[in-house]
């Protein structure tokens, strides 16, 4: 997908409801906006009764707006006891509002009406997650969790292109066709025709003969309601059963079959990917056992005592930097809760990081300013404000991330794993799968005894992963990686205020020692600390930091080291998702044709990003187990796809 350049509306406000100055329209009727999303969209919707009983509803919207067809369907679930256990509701905008002109649109809204205490509260909530507006797709939660709004920041044909969901109703929301005619397309329509359920919905304002027509087109039959306000009439739409011949949309299909309350899952793993993916379906009410080789979690790459997380930027935008960006975005929210939860047990810091790089300032503003980067997700600043930002002498232009840091990621793990739904099983050598007569995932050990049986199996266990699935084709690589910690007060030495990154990383440690590094070797399994990468490793803090510690030997006891393993893959992207059927003959060569094992799925491959990278990876494992909307674009997950090097090999024929 190319990305979309994300400006902020031009909303200009007045006496009478406020207008888009890009479209000269304006966001709702005269009537109350609040008035139409329950009137229009709900009501069109059969909401709330449709989704009672259930145990997840997911909206489609092809307009955010100024949030108030979202804000009234929070409103409509809080108030319903027989609701839904998790609603998901994702919008699409091209133009998103500033935080400041949301905040000013939905107070004049609440004031306006006869507002709850709790849309109140969801009025706060979002203002306070409320996202730096870049194209990706946002994720934003309510209600602990039991909410989940996914804003995608695109043009509505991408955006909808880019979502992998099966969607129960639509909010087809937007300026008028006459305004702003390519939100009503045939293009929109056949997305709608492509993500609707079988029992599917729509509801608009909108009469227009394009509207009707387009539904129409889409599958759906229509019946005139009648309008709020000055308009006389709406539109309600319910799905036609769809003929026999017609196949669900093939991305859909890697979603795999859904678990049952009762179903076991099992995580191989209990490291970063493995304890990220308890906590998740932990928190959607799901009991899982993580299995581990080791004792303890976290004992081997995920077992540092620090770590940096933070996005990156790339001149064509591509499928690298917009997976670290919302990975980033997701890192920042997941860590301050975490390290809020754990009441200090978790050492952290989110100050930002400073990546030092070679390009001057001057074009550094210009790609910023091309690419429409907002300032509150990363800035360009010379060496003489990073200098200052950092406390130590910097030398060159660096990018600031806001939504950077570092963070402890062995206590972070055993926090994630501290819940009554996860059950740690350690000294448990899984060395193979195997499908029993009954279906279920049968965990292996070394002489070939059952350690386990599952309906679900999560495989998390970094470059180990390959023996467990050598069918899915995995090109992991074990990449040795050494970090040195230089003790505070050590002579020469400058510890930085905030992380820096660039070739290398250093950060200041809360007991005021230094962590830097880290050398990287493949495929050299070598436990022992090397002269030489220290000595490569206080290479790179002299460049980051300008520190000047003495030669090695001189004085060993200021320093100590640590080794491990990094599980990475060719192309530097992740392996994720549900895994490739051993079983089923396939010459797919498309990723979304690909035939799944039932209830196998797979976390690997972080590399040396793991920290930024495991929330958002993680989330999207449990999603696709649980069959709800994937949140990132469908182009990032099939990059990610872990049966993308079947396909490839399919596709050589």
């Amino acid at each position: 997908m190319k990305t979309t350049i994300i400006t902020p509306a031009q909303i200009v406000f007045g006496d009478g409801p406020p207008r888009s100055a890009e479209y000269d329209d304006v966001y709702h009727p005269a009537a109350g906006a609040l008035e139409q999303a329950r009137h229009v969209f709900l009501t069109g919707n059969g909401l709330p009764g449709r989704w009672r009983g259930r145990q997840q509803f997911c909206i489609v919207e092809t307009g955010f707006g100024l949030g108030h067809n979202f804000l009234a369907t929070v409103a409509a679930w809080l108030a319903d006891p027989q609701r839904c256990a998790r609603l998901h509701f994702l919008s699409i905008e091209k133009h998103p509002p500033s935080r400041q002109d949301l905040q000013r649109s939905l107070e004049s809204a609440l004031e306006s009406s006869n507002s709850s205490d709790p849309l109140r509260s969801a009025v706060q909530a979002l203002l306070a997650q409320w996202p730096p507006l870049t194209a990706n797709i946002h994720l934003i939660r309510l209600a602990q969790g039991a909410i989940t709004l996914s804003l995608v920041l695109a043009d509505v044909h991408d955006g909808l292109r880019e979502l992998t969901v099966a969607a129960d109703a639509f909010y087809l929301d937007g300026f008028s066709p006459a305004k702003n005619p390519q939100m009503w397309d045939a293009r929109v329509f056949r997305a709608v025709d492509r993500l609707a359920r079988d029992d599917a919905t729509a509801a608009t304002w909108s009469v227009a003969r394009v509207v009707r027509d387009g539904l129409h087109s889409a599958g759906f039959d229509l019946r005139r309601i009648p309008g709020l306000g000055s308009k006389h009439e709406s539109l309600a739409a319910q799905r036609r059963p769809l003929p026999a011949d017609r196949e669900r949309w093939p991305a859909l299909t890697r979603l795999g079959p859904k678990p049952s309350a009762t179903s076991t899952i099992a995580i191989i793993g209990a490291g970063l990917a493995g304890c990220h993916i308890a906590a998740a379906l932990a928190a959607r009410g799901l009991s899982c056992t993580v299995y581990d080789r080791h004792p303890e979690a976290a004992q081997e790459a995920s077992g540092g005592t620090a770590g940096i997380f933070h996005g990156t930027v790339h001149g064509s935008d591509n499928v690298h930097a917009r997976l670290h960006r919302a990975a980033s975005l997701m890192a920042m929210a997941s860590y301050q809760q975490r390290v809020h939860e754990s009441e200090g047990r978790i050492d952290a810091a989110f100050t930002g990081l400073l990546r030092l790089t070679d390009a001057t300032l001057a074009d550094m503003q210009a790609q910023a300013q091309r690419m429409a980067l907002p300032p509150d997700w990363v800035q360009a600043v010379d060496a003489t404000e990073a200098t200052r930002m950092a406390g130590v002498p910097i030398h060159q232009a660096c990018w600031f991330f806001h939504h950077g840091g570092w963070i402890a990621p062995a206590p972070l793990c055993r926090h994630l794993l501290r819940h009554p739904l996860i059950s740690l099983v350690g000294n448990a050598h899984v060395q193979s799968l195997a499908r029993s007569s009954s279906g279920l995932w049968q965990l292996q050990g070394t002489d070939g005894d059952i350690l386990a049986e599952a309906d679900v199996v999560v495989i998390a266990n970094a470059h180990q992963a390959t023996q467990l699935c050598p069918w899915a084709m995995w090109p992991l690589q074990a990449s040795r990686g050494q970090s040195t910690t230089i003790k505070a007060r050590t002579p020469g030495l400058e510890a930085p205020r905030i992380a820096l990154g660039g070739n290398g990383y250093a950060l200041t440690q809360a007991d005021g020692s230094v962590l830097c590094g880290a050398s990287s070797h493949a495929q050299d399994m070598s436990a022992d600390a090397r002269t030489e990468d220290t000595q490569s490793n206080l290479e790179r803090l002299k460049r980051l930091t300008a520190s000047n510690i003495e030669p090695i030997g001189s004085a060993p006891q200021q320093q100590s080291h640590r080794v491990a393993w990094r599980s990475v893959t060719p192309d530097r992207l992740p392996i994720v998702g549900a895994v490739p059927d051993p079983g089923v003959p396939t010459r797919a060569t498309q990723i979304r044709n690909l035939p799944r094992a039932p209830g196998l799925y797979a976390l690997t491959g972080l590399g040396s990003r793991g920290l930024t990278l495991a929330p958002l990876m993680a989330d999207i494992v449990v999603a696709s187990i649980l069959q709800e909307p994937i949140p990132i674009e469908a182009t990032i997950l099939d990059a990610m796809d872990a049966g993308r090097f079947v396909a490839k090999k399919s596709m050589r024929g």
